[in-house]
């Protein structure tokens, strides 16, 4: 299933890069940032073969201190 992933990241402590670095090595990720540079955008578009596998992958996301999941 095309599922698509969109993280809001502080652009501080390499928050960008670990975010990334989390995502499908198959995924199409782009990046946009805020006008003053203190958040980015990441969004992955990305065949997930289950909605265990979109959760879990959520929930990794989500442990890193001021990442927002839309």
């Amino acid at each position: 299933m095309l599922y698509m992933f969109k993280f809001i990241v502080p652009n501080s402590d390499n928050k960008v890069n670990i975010v990334t670095s989390m995502m499908p090595e198959d995924g199409d990720i782009s990046y946009k940032h805020t006008k003053n540079l203190k958040y980015i955008s990441i969004t992955c578009k990305v065949l997930m073969k289950s909605a265990a596998s979109i959760i879990e992958l959520n929930e990794k996301v989500g442990t890193i201190e001021g990442v927002i999941s839309l």
